[in-house]
């Protein structure tokens, strides 16, 4: 009997500590999502002025549609 409760209070023992790794993963994936927003935002932006200088120094583009 006393091996049972020595069992279940190792494997509390680990379901604890794992919490802690938990954590740390969803925290890192919460950064993860956060970066690739902004990185998107700053692909778009990237793109429009990309956008505005082909315009600027090939004036033939302007007659083309996107």
């Amino acid at each position: 009997m006393l091996d049972v409760n020595q069992i279940i209070k190792d494997l509390a023992s680990m379901v604890y500590e794992q919490g802690d790794t938990i954590d740390s993963i969803e925290a890192n994936i919460e950064t993860a999502s956060s970066n690739v927003d902004s990185a998107n935002e700053h692909l778009a932006k990237a793109s429009q002025h990309q956008r505005r200088i082909q315009l600027n120094f090939f004036p033939s583009e302007k007659k083309r549609k996107p």
